[in-house]
């Protein structure tokens, strides 16, 4: 009886051995982390910037109550900073939209010469400046490479000293205003740190062409100047997108 019990022992262990091992082979593996999702840069977005701007400035005389020799072209640099906002939308790879933006800056330049012997200077002064553009862009998950183009606005305020050597401390002065309007195109890289924060980084050139500038003065002593001008722009920003 005892052998019995021994062999049956035996038999149950051999069978349920294998059924052991089996339950072992099919169990399933562990899941696979899910992939990263694809960013994307369509939506609307607002955002600052800060840079420098320098610019070129060729002055020439049109109009005036005396003989002048022609002015010495002149640059004008300083920084700036504002805001802007706009819109992208994405193709596969592909991302157009458009973009507005609105600075405040300190570019100014001065230039200066002699005539009859008397000292002249024409400074001018950059208030501010905005532009609207179209982007295209080439985007490589968060980077993104773009080029622009569009239209853009200044005001700048004018001012034209004439120093009479022959009356000690006696300058004349006068001032003009204008709102000057060109073209731009632009470069620039932008990249997504976070899914809603992108920084960025561009250079734009901007062409103003040349218009006449009206300087006066209260008792209607006056100087015209057909000025013109190029600006260029490097300036970094950050954009929150919604």
């Amino acid at each position: 009886m005892k052998k019995l019990t021994t062999w049956l022992i035996g038999v149950v262990g051999l069978i349920g051995t294998p059924a052991f091992a089996a339950d072992m082979a099919v169990k399933a593996p562990p899941p696979r982390p899910a992939p990263a999702p694809v960013y994307s840069w369509t939506g609307w977005y607002v955002g600052a910037h800060i840079g420098y701007g320098w610019d070129r400035e060729d002055p020439s005389v049109v109009i005036c109550r005396c003989v002048v020799d022609p002015p010495v072209p002149f640059d004008a640099k300083d920084i700036l900073g504002g805001l802007q906002a706009g819109f992208n939308y994405q193709f596969n790879a592909l991302v157009v939209g458009v973009e507005g933006d609105f600075a405040w800056t300190g570019i100014k330049g001065t230039t200066t010469w002699i005539e009859e012997g008397d000292p002249h200077t024409l400074s001018t002064d950059i208030k501010w400046l905005a532009t609207a553009a179209g982007r295209v862009g080439y985007a490589f998950d968060r980077a993104l490479l773009f080029v622009k183009g569009g239209g853009a606005w200044e005001d700048v305020d004018y001012n034209h000293t004439h120093t009479m050597l022959a009356v000690p401390g006696l300058v004349h002065s006068l001032s003009g205003n204008a709102t000057r309007s060109g073209w731009l195109i632009g470069v620039g890289v932008e990249y997504a740190f976070w899914q809603n924060v992108s920084a960025k980084i561009e250079f734009d050139h901007i062409d103003f062409g040349s218009k006449d500038i009206t300087t006066s003065d209260a008792a209607g002593d006056f100087v015209i100047f057909n000025i013109g001008q190029r600006l260029n722009i490097l300036k970094t920003g950050v954009n929150y997108k919604f």
